[in-house]
């Protein structure tokens, strides 16, 4: 699917499906993580299993995957001694999906409000379609939204600012859509209906579930494909309009929330 389609059923007003997360499937697979790269080396050491995690989401019913960049960024590949393997461990994970990208996800979901900012600036520069992605924590009190970044058990929360402000901030630059990603699946409920509140373009919602312990992603079973279905559902009533899923969130997910295409 082009995102030409993609952008037509969007307009129309109709549900995009996202694919789930990447490393977890790979992990199920048996796919070697990573010490520091996580899943970031697969698409070299075994194609054949990225490949085939592509197959299932789409079978699945996603309209959108994902290539398996988000552990080869420059900064990390240098950050561990693979500086000299940049072009290469992303030309690869690229040519898995027939050499060809529909547009840019910024998953800027660590970052603090004007690294994301500033991501957005450079995207500019792109000819390319640019979806922004952001995580979202709770603060203290557990009464407000903030744009924040959790995901494991032996590392603090990142708190930056509020949800809210920061949406209000990034929709000056970014008029595509925004997503909230990588976020816990209860928090991601009460950011997409902040979001919608300071937003006024197309939202999405792709959470965790489970965390991580490096270098493996630890999965929680205490929801079905049907409860995330529901989670789904609630979603899509209060804005979102894109859906899918981020670390822990895997091909019978996404299978179980394709009934909402229209």
């Amino acid at each position: 699917m082009s995102y030409n389609v993609v952008k037509e059923k969007l307009d129309k007003g109709k549900i995009i499906i996202l694919d789930g997360g990447m490393g977890a499937e790979l992990e199920k697979s048996g796919a070697k993580m990573h010490k520091d790269l996580w899943c970031g080396k697969c698409s070299v050491d075994t194609p054949d299993l990225v490949q085939k995690v592509h197959e299932d989401y789409i079978l699945a019913g996603a309209d959108v995957i994902t290539t398996n960049t988000y552990g080869t960024t420059p900064i990390s590949l240098k950050q561990y001694g693979f500086g000299n393997c940049v072009l290469e461990y992303n030309q690869k994970s690229v040519h898995l999906s027939e050499e060809g990208v529909d547009l840019i996800i910024l998953e800027a979901m660590s970052s603090q409000a004007d690294i994301v900012e500033t991501i957005i600036e450079c995207s500019q520069k792109t000819n390319l379609p640019v979806w922004l992605s952001i995580s979202c924590v709770m603060n203290a009190k557990n009464d407000k939204v903030m744009l924040g970044y959790s995901d494991s058990i032996d590392t603090d929360t990142h708190i930056y600012e509020s949800l809210d402000v920061a949406i209000k901030n990034f929709s000056k630059l970014h008029k595509g859509p925004i997503l909230i990603a990588h976020s816990d699946i209860n928090v991601t409920g009460e950011a997409v209906i902040t979001a919608k509140k300071n937003f006024q373009g197309i939202l999405g919602a792709y959470p965790n579930r489970g965390y991580f312990e490096k270098p493996n992603w630890k999965f929680i079973d205490n929801i079905t494909p049907n409860d995330y279905l529901e989670y789904a559902k609630s979603w899509l009533k209060n804005g979102a309009q894109i859906v899918g899923g981020c670390c822990g969130v895997g091909v019978e997910e996404i299978k179980a929330i394709s009934v909402l295409k229209n």
